[in-house]
């Protein structure tokens, strides 16, 4: 299986890495060039991993904003006519911070609520490629066993007061399993991809100290606490994704304590 990857950041190489698949880092918002690459490998699929990253707290203006809308808008729309131009699946890398909440449980039906410029550069990239037929994968702090500062781990033992609050991740080596499954079945469409059920930081950071650090320490703070003091706001990326339609589409991920556990046996060897 041929596997191109547009995207030479954390994720794209963490594909690379599970598909041996090859990396390109062309800016996509060049479609000559980028049908170009798409035609000379002529890959099996295609995963788009590509744009820029990042939690915005509120909506920004000026050439940051336009610089992170033609990446994440208008190259994904110019990949998706390639792809179906050429007849090569697309899988394109969304997240799940699409929402405010008001409601915590969360499924690909939910009506969204971008309560950030980057949130909403996600979810308009959705829109606009839907028509093209595309896989959309919709991911949530992912977990890796190689430190990286946007790997939720390396991200989390940087705090010594931990949020107390439950939520939904996604362990890549699960996330690349579960694209190629999807694939493979032909799907298409928006797809939550996290590990069932969802964590406590607390948990996560217990495992991280019985298994790689115990020297490790933290401490737990009530997540009302934070935001009733104006420390973090009440749209924090907390929500529980619902993984009904990928367990009906005849996918079950390995569970969150299982693939984190798997991570932090395998991030200790790197460290």
């Amino acid at each position: 299986m041929k596997v191109l990857i547009f995207g030479d950041g954390w994720l794209g190489n963490c594909f690379k890495r599970y598909f041996d698949g090859v990396i390109s880092s062309v800016d996509i918002t060049d479609r000559a060039l980028t049908k170009e690459i798409v035609e000379d490998i002529s890959p099996d699929f295609v995963i788009n991993a590509a744009g820029k990253a990042g939690f915005r707290s509120s909506f920004e203006s000026g050439e940051d904003e336009n610089a992170l809308f033609r990446s994440n808008v208008f190259g994904p729309v110019n990949l998706s006519v390639i792809c179906k131009e050429l007849d090569v699946p697309l899988v394109h890398i969304s997240t799940g911070m699409l929402f405010n909440h008001e409601t915590r449980i969360v499924d690909e039906l939910t009506p969204v609520d971008p309560q950030n410029s980057y949130a909403y550069s996600k979810y308009i990239a959705e829109r606009c490629i839907l028509p093209f037929d595309p896989l959309i994968v919709r991911v949530h702090l992912p977990v890796d066993s190689v430190h990286h500062k946007r790997n939720l781990i390396s991200r989390l033992i940087n705090f010594n007061d931990i949020i107390d609050i439950e939520t939904s991740v996604t362990v890549v080596d699960s996330l690349c399993s579960a694209i190629k499954q999807l694939v493979k079945k032909n799907c298409t469409g928006v797809y939550n991809v996290v590990n069932s059920p969802p964590i406590k930081y607390m948990e996560l950071l217990s495992w991280y100290k019985e298994l790689v650090n115990p020297s490790y320490t933290f401490n737990m703070v009530p997540a009302k606490s934070l935001i009733d003091a104006g420390i973090i706001p009440p749209t924090s990326p907390f929500f529980l994704m619902s993984t009904k339609k990928l367990n009906d589409a005849g996918i079950t991920l390995v569970d969150s304590a299982t693939a984190i556990k798997d991570c932090l046996r395998r991030y200790q060897s790197v460290m």
